[in-house]
């Protein structure tokens, strides 16, 4: 699924890679999140809480820490990794989901973003050897990063599990291990 620049972006806007619906405005600074995504666990997302228009550059910043260096949310070393991001990628504010296609390019990895626990509604046209799922809060207009797709997509049948190649959640026996 693949959204364009331009317009604003909604649940139902979507549509098969390549056609013309849209992103919105892109991340933005944090204003809480939707009531849903609020009670995502912390092992699943990683919630960015910025002042400024680079969430969606904080959100890639953080998907290249360890996870050490996630749990002390050092703010200072977020905010220079996250400006490192912007300029690599020549996005200095707001991103939009196409957006993420040039960090794809750069850095050789995979950019899945979910707007929901159904599908993706964006991936990036570059699969390198390792993902990053991103989720983009639509009615915030902002992006967080899921730390556990596994545990974001959920419902808590503990007879599912995440299928990295199919991207979704698929019975246990369908896997050899």
């Amino acid at each position: 699924f693949s959204y364009a620049r331009g317009d604003s972006a909604d649940a139902d806007d979507t549509a098969q890679a390549g056609s013309a619906t849209t992103s919105g405005s892109g991340g933005g600074a944090y204003t809480g999140a939707s009531e849903w995504v609020d009670k995502l666990s912390n092992k699943a997302l990683f919630r960015i809480e910025n002042d400024d228009d680079l969430c969606g550059q904080r959100a890639l910043a953080v998907s290249m820490m360890t996870p050490d260096a996630r749990k002390k949310r050092n703010e200072k070393a977020l905010i220079k990794k996250a400006r490192i991001v912007a300029n690599t990628i020549g996005v200095e504010g707001r991103m939009n989901h196409a957006d993420f296609d040039a960090f794809a390019r750069h850095y050789k990895k995979h950019v899945v973003i979910y707007m929901d626990k159904a599908e993706p509604c964006y991936q990036t046209e570059v699969w390198g050897d390792e993902r990053v799922y991103i989720l983009w809060d639509a009615p915030k207009e902002h992006y967080h990063l899921i730390l556990n797709v596994q545990a974001f997509l959920s419902k808590g049948d503990s007879n599912e599990r995440f299928c990295d190649p199919c991207m979704k959640m698929v019975r246990k026996e369908y896997f050899q291990n």
